[in-house]
């Protein structure tokens, strides 16, 4: 089983943070949930100031479940800001019309959001505006999800994307709190395995609950106080940076553009040295034929994977470079 098919169902949304039932959902009018899914929408626009579940995690909901999203302390907008803001919050004037009759009085809000591995169905009752309980909610899957000691592993971990960490986290804290067929020290190796991978991407560990108290004494039970930075980047072998970093877009080898191969790199500033060095892969009419283009988000149609961006580890103990070595 891959850890993103462990966090892609959610059979119900409870959660215990600091002893409280925490499980809220916001929910987000037509396509705007899967814009901010899909890295297009960067900014919420309402119209009102909300004091409630600032700062909170909030289960995202629009046509389709698709996170969690965190919103900051939202902020006045005069009519330019909206206007001018307009590539962010991808609200269009006609949709702020039949929203709120006019745009003299709103509030920007900006966010962090943790997308699942995959979008989940739900239903919720009639009347949804804003905000809901989670426990109101359903989403699709009864089944309890089990998860196995075997699943996690931190060979599985380091060659997944952080999302699916993120949300397996989440995922554990809920089982904790619901799961009682899963021993609570078996959750422990779990969470203490997940919570590990997270530090080493740079994530911080917050305490919050008795899970991460326990997970936070394991940790340190098991450094080994004598292991040396050395001793660690020996250990160290290739790190996947981004996935999916240079792709083909499928348009261009299925027939529908033929002429044209649409190579994206994922970032956002043009690289025209890694550009020749692509060309260079490629002979004849198809190199004559190549067009790049830049998304850090990656491609928004279907693709194919060329090139994954991997870190290879070039430290050699006991070799230093310095300024009056550096040649040109």
């Amino acid at each position: 089983m891959k850890i993103k098919d462990l966090v892609k169902n959610y059979s119900t949304i409870k959660k215990k943070v600091a002893g409280k039932n925490m499980g809220w959902a916001m929910y987000m009018a037509n396509t705007h949930g899967k814009m901010i899914y899909d890295g297009e929408k960067t900014l919420v626009i309402k119209s009102i100031k909300l004091i409630r579940h600032i700062g909170e995690e909030l289960f995202l909901c629009s046509d389709m479940m698709y996170g969690t999203i965190v919103l900051s302390e939202g902020s006045p907008i005069t009519k330019e800001e909206f206007k001018s803001l307009r590539n962010r919050h991808k609200i269009t004037d006609k949709e702020a019309k039949l929203w709120w009759g006019s745009i003299d009085n709103l509030y920007k809000y900006e966010f962090k959001f943790y997308g699942f591995a995959r979008p989940i169905k739900y239903r919720a009752p009639k009347g949804f505006q804003t905000f809901i309980h989670a426990d109101k909610i359903i989403t699709s899957g009864s089944k309890t999800l089990k998860l196995k000691l075997s699943d996690i592993t931190k060979e599985n971990l380091k060659s997944s994307q952080i999302e699916d960490i993120l949300g397996l986290h989440r995922r554990l804290h809920m089982l904790e709190c619901e799961d009682k067929t899963i021993s609570q020290d078996s959750i422990l190796m779990l969470h203490s395995t997940v919570v590990n991978e997270m530090l080493f991407r740079g994530y911080k560990f917050n305490i919050v609950d008795n899970l991460d108290e326990r997970t936070k004494d394991y940790i340190e039970t098991k450094k080994d106080p004598k292991e040396s930075f050395e001793d660690q980047m020996k250990s160290i072998g290739k790190v996947e940076h981004i996935k999916d970093y240079i792709t083909i877009i499928c348009d261009s080898v299925n027939g529908k553009n033929s002429n044209e191969i649409n190579i994206c790199i994922k970032q956002t500033i043009r690289d025209p040295a890694l550009e020749i060095r692509i060309n260079r892969l490629f002979n004849g009419e198809v190199r004559k034929n190549i067009i790049f283009s830049y998304n850090s988000m990656g491609p928004t149609g279907d693709y194919r994977t060329l090139f994954d961006c991997v870190l290879k580890k070039s430290y050699i103990e006991d070799s230093i470079i310095s300024e009056e070595d550096d040649s040109v």
